[in-house]
């Protein structure tokens, strides 16, 4: 635990076997923690905590029994930035608008699951802030068009093994009408092949 001025900001709890968090008592004479990162991973977890009580901007719950997350697991989290759900011991669902309660997040990580189940792109609803989503070592690929449409500040994104895909403006090759937009589009490659081989297109 990282401390400054007396109170707590960054908590790792990793590899502990918890498998529930008491909520912060409502009448407690104590305020709660200001924990800006709390790392939870590799724990007995089987549903998200509720952790609405405090400033979390960091959090992590790789490697727990995560079966489903509900549209309200992360209520209160509102200043989350970077939420990782890697490798996670279970099938995970992801259902519509799972993470709606999310809207400031900048990083989401759901790499190394290969049993992920998602009921489509809707799953991504609310994230527009979202820059950075591993999807590596999952089975899913979505459509570039679809995840644009619900992730409009995308820059990167990890799929399949080793192919990162990254944001590209195109201008086109000939003036674009006033009040038009250009196109945008992600741009993939394998990370572990050699520069000469051109990117390609998701």
């Amino acid at each position: 635990t990282t401390h400054s001025q007396g109170r707590a900001l960054h908590v790792d709890l990793s590899h502990n076997l918890i498998h529930r968090l008491l909520p912060h008592p409502a009448r407690a004479s104590l305020p709660a923690p200001t924990i800006q990162s709390l790392n939870l991973s590799w724990n007995r977890f089987r549903a998200v905590p509720d952790l609405r009580d405090l400033p979390l901007r960091y959090l992590s719950l790789d490697g727990n029994p995560l079966a489903t997350i509900n549209p309200d697991a992360f209520m209160g989290l509102a200043g989350l930035t970077h939420l990782s759900l890697a490798s996670l011991q279970g099938i995970l669902h992801l259902p519509p608008h799972g993470f709606r309660e999310l809207p400031g997040l900048q990083v989401l990580d759901l790499s190394g699951n290969p049993k992920l189940k998602w009921a489509g792109a809707e799953v991504f609803s609310g994230l527009g802030l979202l820059q950075e989503l591993d999807l590596s070592g999952s089975s899913l690929v979505p459509l570039p068009e679809m995840l644009l449409h619900h992730l409009p500040a995308l820059q990167s994104v990890s799929v399949g093994q080793d192919v990162q895909c990254r944001r590209l403006v195109r201008e086109g090759a000939y003036h674009r009408q006033p009040g038009s937009s250009p196109k945008v589009v992600l741009h993939c490659g394998d990370t572990q092949e050699s520069a000469a081989r051109g990117p390609d297109i998701l």
